[in-house]
């Protein structure tokens, strides 16, 4: 035991050899190979080169080889170091932090260091949360970042995501622009987390009339909600505010408008019948569609609304979204596109199964399979692998009819002897209808004879015997 621990903790004699392709090769002396402790070795490929290998030895675990490397690459001002001295103002070894602080104040004079902090800022932002940073570099590269104007406004007003955002903590945190100045850039941003602290302001700041104003002529959705949301609330509305917030065409702000007239006692149905939907643009007939789903009103008038249309993709739109709120069942879905002779994609197909939120029927997939556009025979085995056995088989049974070729009846054999296998150990009996039975009838003897695995168990044998009336 304590010869093994004096072996494990003992220096290790590391050289560095050239192979016969010019690759070095880092080894283990001899002795210690014998010994059959464990060695590590690292190639170079003749493909990189000699600065590459270095900027590879900084990330060593070796704090003598790290800062070799940087005192080599003292005067050394490649683009590529950069993010690499970065690293290193948080190594564990000070000798290492001084150096690469000094490379990185030296820098600092030299005319390309800005546009590096610019291409580097997640790397300097990220600096923050380290431990053992220089305060007095870390500020260096900040200003650098900060007296850029023009990287400042382009991406705090036209980008979104994480650059924006972090640049606006740090704008704040730092002081950057002017505080109207950043209140204006973040009004304008494309992000609404930005944005969020512009409305912060406005909220704290604002009159209720100008905020009402604001929210009249906004065109998004989170400015329109948020001002909506701190005027209802301080009850700064009037009915005729509530009906013009109401034709949001945002549903989330049109449903809170509606949750809004309710509570005013509003009456929608006198409503609809001054401003009938036979008169309305195309625009607001398309709202009128959405209020009358949330109102949950008649279907009969929401598919007169749904046809007078006349645009596929917004009626598609509309028909998804009342499906998804059950306002419709799959049954109108299908009936609509029964009349419209529409025909769906396959991922559409998919779509409205994940959208209904429930387990469709075979009967509701076999007549999403009619609406849609001809799919492979893959594609349909493959729609009902979360069904139950019983179910698969009368799909499959379905499917016999569209083989075509030697190929896809191959497909078809080695799928159902795959998903039907255990077809034996269903432990709940089949709720087929009289047409299934009835076609299961005259197809099951002749997939028996096909697949007598399958349908070898006493279970399934017995079941299909009583629930089919077939003799075995």
């Amino acid at each position: 035991m304590w010869k093994f621990l004096a072996k494990l903790i003992s220096p290790k004699k590391v050289e560095t050899v050239k192979s016969e392709n010019n690759a070095e090769v880092v080894v283990v002396a001899e002795d210690y190979i014998n010994n059959e402790l464990d060695y590590d070795y690292c190639p170079f490929y003749p493909s990189v080169s000699e600065f590459e290998q270095k900027l590879f030895r900084l990330r060593s675990y070796d704090g003598h080889l790290r800062q070799e490397i940087l005192e080599d690459l003292r005067e050394c001002f490649d683009p590529l170091l950069f993010p690499h001295l970065l690293w290193r103002l948080n190594d564990y070894v000070q000798i290492n932090q001084k150096l690469a602080v000094d490379h990185l104040q030296r820098w600092s004079e030299r005319p390309e260091f800005s546009e590096l902090c610019l291409q580097n800022f997640f790397e300097i932002a990220a600096l923050q949360k380290r431990l053992r940073v220089n305060p007095k570099v870390f500020h260096l590269l900040m200003n650098n970042i900060g007296q850029n104007k023009l990287f400042l406004v382009e991406n705090l007003t036209q980008k979104q995501g994480r650059l924006p955002r972090a640049l606006l903590t740090f704008a704040v945190e730092f002081e950057w622009l002017d505080e109207k100045e950043l209140i204006l850039l973040c009004r304008h941003s494309k992000d609404q987390l930005v944005r969020k602290y512009w409305l912060d302001q406005l909220i704290q700041t604002s009159s209720d009339q100008q905020m009402l104003s604001i929210l009249k002529n906004s065109q998004q959705k989170d400015v329109q909600y948020e001002l909506f949301n701190e005027l209802w609330k301080k009850d700064a509305l009037t009915v005729n505010d509530l009906i013009e917030v109401w034709h949001s065409p945002y549903l989330a702000v049109m449903d809170y408008a509606d949750f809004a007239l309710r509570q005013k006692n509003f009456n929608f149905d006198q409503y609809f019948q001054d401003h009938p939907f036979e008169s309305l643009s195309k625009r607001k007939l398309r709202l009128r569609a959405y209020q009358w789903m949330i109102r949950k009103g008649s279907l009969t008038e929401f598919f007169q609304m749904i046809q007078s249309l006349n645009n596929p993709l917004i009626s598609m739109a509309i028909l998804q979204l009342a499906l998804k709120r059950k306002y419709i069942g799959f049954e109108y879905f299908n009936e609509y596109y029964q009349s419209v002779d529409e025909k769906l994609t396959l991922n559409r197909l998919l779509k409205l199964r994940k959208l209904t939120g429930q387990h469709l029927s075979i009967v509701e997939l076999e007549h999403l399979v009619v609406l849609s556009e001809p799919i492979s025979l893959l594609q349909r085995l493959e729609l009902v692998e979360s069904y139950n056995r019983w179910e698969q088989l009368y799909w499959y049974a379905l499917q016999l009819s569209s083989i075509n070729g030697r190929k896809e009846q191959n497909l078809y054999d080695m799928h159902v002897q795959r998903r039907l296998w255990r077809i034996n150990d269903e432990i709940y009996p089949p709720h087929w209808s009289a047409h299934q039975k009835q076609y299961l009838q005259s197809v099951v003897p002749s997939m028996m004879q096909q697949f007598p695995e399958v349908f070898s168990g006493q279970n399934v044998r017995k079941i299909l015997e009583q629930r089919l009336d077939i003799k075995m």
